[in-house]
């Protein structure tokens, strides 16, 4: 037991390598996920790394949210628009999604939770299975939920969230509105 004591205070000591000793070091390990590629390779691969390491994300800044109109997007209200004036309103989103990977390798999970009158909380959650449409242009997920205000039920109070799993970490995008 001494022994390993003794050898291990006597063993040889790290050194530190300076900027210049340590490039190739560094230069080698700056992404691990293109180790052992040519440079043609890593120009290839590249992009499509990156898109993935970003994960489904909105297409732009008014790509989730919600809108006035029942159909389309008269007016971009945001994630979250307050009490919403008498109309129709929609919750949508226009994603970028990654162009990698099979059918169902993407998906987001739609949430909403509604209090009206002081009953229960109404929940609904689903799933959309998202795909990259090519070219330049968002998926989109035209009504998520259809509003109505004034609501049926009275004063309302809801959440909604838009979640993207990943395996990096999810992203959730979310908001609220509220019915006279």
């Amino acid at each position: 037991m001494v022994w390993l004591v003794l050898l291990a205070a006597c063993g040889p000591k790290t050194v530190e390598c300076g900027p210049a000793a340590c490039a190739e070091i560094c230069a080698t390990a700056q992404d691990p996920g293109l180790a052992g590629a040519t440079a043609f390779e890593a120009s290839l691969l590249e992009p499509l790394l990156d898109d993935v390491r970003a994960g489904i994300q909105p297409w732009s800044e008014e790509g989730i949210g919600l809108c006035r109109g029942s159909r389309t997007c008269e007016a971009y209200l945001g994630a979250d628009a307050g009490e919403l004036a008498p109309g129709a309103y929609v919750i949508r989103a226009e994603l970028r999604v990654p162009d990698v990977g099979e059918r169902g390798t993407w998906s987001v999970i739609f949430a909403t939770e509604c209090t009206s009158g002081g009953g229960e909380p109404e929940r609904y959650t689903r799933t959309y299975e998202v795909i990259a449409p090519g070219g330049d242009r968002p998926y989109r997920l035209g009504a998520l939920r259809r509003i109505t205000s004034p609501s049926d039920a009275g004063p309302t109070s809801c959440t909604w969230s838009l979640t993207a799993p990943h395996p990096d970490g999810d992203k959730r995008y979310q908001g609220s509105w509220s019915t006279p």
